[in-house]
């Protein structure tokens, strides 16, 4: 068994560490833009960073979430070695992004188009419409991107997107600062060049990555039907299949990213200040659950294999290093919170108001920030076995039944302000993650989840 666990923990990191450099890229470039913005631009300039992302990125959760089922169904049929299977998923996948970019990204135009109905500070609802406009229209390409990784990710190659977010995070920094400040011919577009530079970079990302699986000799069978006749009936039946697990796994992450959108609204309600401390600590406390996500994803891969080689042991363990290893590294992620709280905060932006309400935010986030990481551990390796229905209801329960209610109450009723708030958010994902890790451990009882 030692042995065995050995092995498991090898496998995941393996894994996991591209996928979590991946992770951590595209956040970095969420934290270099604020940064950025922060410094150059000010607490007003953040807030319309701040409340445009996370609209736009609460709408693209139903496909960001959603297109994570795929990654385990690959490694499923690599085991099986299904080559077949690979290329239907590869198919169907490639259609559900199409269908999910036209709806969401309208989805995003017409909350930017009503925008007022936020009624969110003035300042901010100068900018917001047309920054949340420009990420929408990003939409496509990041889908796109983000569907590829999924495939190649199940192929055990995510190196691939590793590498090409590196390059895009590069890209990104480089754009910010001319479109932010004006460069040559190029106007100072202010926060809105933030958008632009993000848009610029996901199109870039998007090529790059397609480009990557049509010169690769390895990956034709992706990319065309020249080796396997395309059977459109069975293409109908993956995508129907892929959307039935897409939808609820999308949710999901959907719920769980509403109820921080809600939060950045009720923090609009209580002013600036408050929005641009909230955009500030959650951007910090966003890298350390990614590292958190990427060791979930590559968990739920490996979940993927087992179902695919009928290991029943080896999902068990897959589990256990999942939960084990996003256990340790968000006790030292609080560690390094506590220990440098104010030096972090400072990274971002100088105004004294600011900086008090945040760090008391990121001590929030931080000394809690484990159910943060086992909620989406549990996810991810309930992913692994096709299981997404019962945790998105999960989800909606933790979130939007304790959650927000709890959050509203301590942070507006009780006058609690921001921390209040941040109380009732905890409490939410606290018992989100109590319920999705119980699930597991249930559902791994019954050889069942092997068919």
């Amino acid at each position: 068994m030692q042995a065995a666990y050995k092995i498991e923990f090898t496998q995941t990191l393996k894994l996991a560490i591209p996928i979590i450099v991946a992770q951590v890229g595209v956040v970095l470039m969420g934290i270099t833009d604020t940064m950025m913005i922060g410094s150059m631009l000010g607490k007003t300039a953040l807030g319309v960073a701040g409340i445009s992302n996370s609209l736009a990125f609460l709408i693209a959760s139903i496909a960001v979430g959603g297109l994570h089922v795929i990654s385990p169904l690959v490694s499923k049929a690599k085991a099986e070695q299904d080559e077949e299977e690979i290329y239907y998923l590869y198919k169907g996948m490639m259609s559900v992004v199409f269908g999910l970019g036209i709806v969401l990204t309208i989805l995003v135009g017409v909350i930017a188009w009503y925008f007022e109905w936020l009624e969110q500070p003035a300042a901010v609802a100068i900018d917001a419409p047309l920054f949340l406009f420009i990420l929408a229209i990003s939409h496509f390409a990041n889908y796109y991107f983000l569907g590829i990784k999924q495939v190649l990710d199940g192929l055990s190659k995510p190196g691939v997107a590793m590498n090409i977010t590196i390059a895009g995070l590069a890209c990104n920094i480089l754009f910010n600062y001319f479109l932010m400040k004006g460069f040559l011919f190029i106007p100072a577009l202010g926060a809105v060049g933030a958008a632009y530079s993000t848009l610029l970079t996901r199109v870039l990302m998007g090529f790059i990555i397609w480009y990557y699986l049509k010169k690769k000799s390895d990956n034709v069978y992706l990319v065309d039907a020249n080796e396997i006749s395309l059977d459109l009936i069975r293409l109908k039946k993956m995508v129907i299949k892929l959307y039935k697990l897409v939808i609820p796994s999308g949710l999901a992450l959907f719920f769980e990213v509403g109820a921080f959108t809600f939060t950045f609204i009720m923090m609009g309600w209580l002013g600036e200040t408050q929005m641009a401390a909230h955009q500030v600590a959650l951007n910090f406390v966003s890298a350390a659950y990614m590292v958190a996500a990427g060791i979930s994803y590559a968990s739920g891969i490996r979940v993927g294999d087992g179902r695919g080689r009928k290991d029943l042991q080896q999902i068990r363990r897959a589990g256990n290093v999942c939960f084990m290893l996003i256990s340790i590294f968000m006790a030292m992620s609080s560690v390094f919170i506590i220990l440098f709280d104010k030096l972090i905060i400072q990274m971002y932006i100088h105004e004294p108001e600011v900086i008090e309400v945040a760090v008391s935010l990121l001590w929030i986030g931080g000394l809690l920030a484990i159910f943060d990481g086992l909620q989406v551990g549990g996810l991810s390796v309930l992913r692994g076995l096709s299981d997404v229905n019962i945790p998105t209801a999960f989800t909606l329960f933790a979130y939007w039944v304790i959650a927000l209610p709890l959050g509203y109450y301590f942070g507006i009723h009780e006058n609690l302000g921001a921390e209040g708030i941040y109380y009732g958010l905890y409490a939410g994902l606290a018992c989100a993650s109590i319920l999705v890790v119980s699930r597991f451990y249930i559902l791994i009882k019954s050889s069942d989840i092997l068919n």
